[in-house]
């Protein structure tokens, strides 16, 4: 049976975040090319709708992210 400790939580979900923050980013940048091109009035307004999605998923994730390399960063500090 594996134990699970807080550092190893806070590892995995910090892992988790970073990888679903690069996957929105991903996203919205191939969003926002195909928008550009797209001629479509439906196929642009489908895209408005998911760049607008996630932008409302990046924010959430960046601030987590930014909390997590504060939070090491205290730490690297704590133990000089």
């Amino acid at each position: 049976m594996v134990s699970l400790t807080g550092s190893k939580i806070a590892a995995v979900l910090g892992l988790i975040i970073a990888l679903v923050l690069i996957a929105a980013l991903a996203g919205r940048e191939l969003t926002v090319v195909k928008l550009q091109s797209a001629g479509d009035p439906e196929q642009i307004k489908q895209l408005h709708n998911v760049d607008r999605i996630l932008k409302k998923v990046i924010l959430p994730l960046l601030f987590l992210f930014g909390l997590i390399v504060l939070t090491r960063v205290k730490l690297i500090i704590s133990n000089l």
